[in-house]
């Protein structure tokens, strides 16, 4: 069976493409590994590049660098930001070129995977019947809780003059956002088939496509979080560890609320923010919004760090805790359940799908920095329960993450797909 795939990211041929090799890799990159294995199975990756580029083998993989035009230079980037917030002139150059991959491997099944990019719209020229798309996040209902927690006002007052003249600030990420989930509902109203995890998913693609066919599959995470197992860290203080990434609506601010209350008792705590940096738009915001210094020894950011040092830091902590506004199922809590950590999580979005609450993990409702106070309390208190709830979360990461599974859903989904196509291109013989 041959396999296009259309990703956000080259998975193993980075390695080729930068000269370097790939620490870790994402979930997209594992799931590669595992489905090349598969002597059944012809896989080949379609995805933006800056540059021109021939088709190329790599690894047991067919790859397909499909020209992004303007990303190659800071003029080229600007020029790209401006169009890209303002104007849909990109998908009439681009998805040409993507039909162009399509023709060119001729598939049996095509999956894309996100809705955040225009893939999808390839599906207005082929049909959607052999073409499934995996949910990873619904642009819509981001949008909607974009400045559920730091108000837009404070967002415009406060950005940096560079990033708003260069139109790389957070207000036009958000209008480069907002055309991207207009872009995006045209998507799921053509695309027939979705692969899903969480509930969350499962009703709104749904709401968004009534005669859409939903599949579950899970997601393998990176290797390295097979490899370890939490035990309880002698440390001096109690120590928090949580992982930020992208957008306005991953919580700073509820860290900041939740550390200043902390701090008002007496606990004693370090809680140390993985994937940002102190001059990062959502610290210098959530510190003009709470008024809690963000260089305190309380609270530290660490910026980004490959798998084994983010492992490493989240061993040596004593909970780990997620603070988004909006999530499905976020790779970096399903992480922390691999490892077997104590977790405080917001319910969100597809999370209660992924932990079950007072079972694997204790949940509070997104944005209530109190209650997340006490529940750091709580676990302080009463860690013997907590440790034993993380260890329940362990067990069941390790069969909803097992790669040889994940892959065999993912296996059958494309035989239901190609062969439903096939009754379908026989009856009209």
């Amino acid at each position: 069976m041959k396999i296009l795939w259309f990703a956000n990211t080259p998975c193993e041929a980075e390695e080729k493409l930068t000269g370097k090799p790939v620490t870790g890799g994402g979930w997209l990159y594992a799931l590669s590994q595992e489905m090349k294995k598969d002597p059944q199975v012809e896989l080949h990756i379609a995805f933006y590049w800056g540059v021109p580029m021939e088709p190329f083998c790599y690894s047991g993989i067919y790859y397909h660098p499909v020209l992004r035009s303007g990303n190659s230079s800071k003029i080229g980037r600007y020029i790209y930001r401006l169009r890209s917030q303002f104007s849909d002139c990109f998908d009439a150059v681009e998805v040409p070129r993507l039909l162009d991959v399509v023709s060119s491997v001729n598939p049996d099944v095509i999956h894309i995977h996100g809705s955040e990019e225009n893939f999808g719209l390839i599906a207005e020229n082929l049909g959607a019947r052999k073409i499934c798309m995996s949910v990873q996040g619904i642009l819509g209902p981001y949008k909607n809780k974009y400045f559920s927690g730091i108000p837009k006002e404070i967002v415009k007052k406060n950005s940096p003059f560079i990033k708003r003249v260069l139109l790389d600030d957070s207000i036009a990420s958000y209008r480069h956002f907002c055309r991207k989930s207009l872009r995006e509902k045209r998507i799921y109203r053509i695309i027939d088939n979705i692969i899903g995890r969480t509930k969350w998913d499962e009703m709104c693609s749904l709401a968004l496509n009534p005669k859409r066919k939903y599949y579950t599959c899970n997601e393998i995470l990176r290797s390295d979080f097979f490899k370890k197992e939490w035990t309880a860290p002698s440390n001096g203080k109690f120590k928090i560890v949580s992982t930020i990434s992208f957008g306005l609506w991953k919580g700073v601010e509820v860290i900041f609320q939740a550390a200043q209350i902390l701090e008002d008792a007496g606990f004693v705590f370090e809680w140390n923010v993985l994937g940002i940096t102190s001059n990062d738009e959502k610290a210098l915001y959530s510190e003009k919004m709470t008024s809690f210094n963000k260089n305190s020894s309380s609270v530290k950011f660490l910026g980004r760090m490959d798998s084994s040092r983010l492992i490493e830091k989240m061993m040596s902590s004593n909970l780990f805790v997620q603070v988004s506004r909006i999530e499905n199922s976020p790779n970096s809590l399903c992480e922390a359940m691999m490892l077997g950590m104590p977790i405080i999580a917001s319910y969100v979005g597809g999370t209660a799908s992924m932990m079950k609450d007072g079972v694997e993990g204790n949940m509070y409702q997104e944005g209530e920095p109190y209650v997340l106070a006490g529940l750091i309390m709580d676990c302080e208190k009463n860690y013997a329960k907590y440790v034993d709830m993380g260890k329940n979360a362990r067990v069941r990461a390790s069969q909803r993450h097992n790669p040889q599974n994940v892959a065999q859903e993912l296996r059958r989904i494309y035989e239901s797909i190609y062969l439903s196509n096939e009754r379908v291109n026989d009856t009209r013989v």
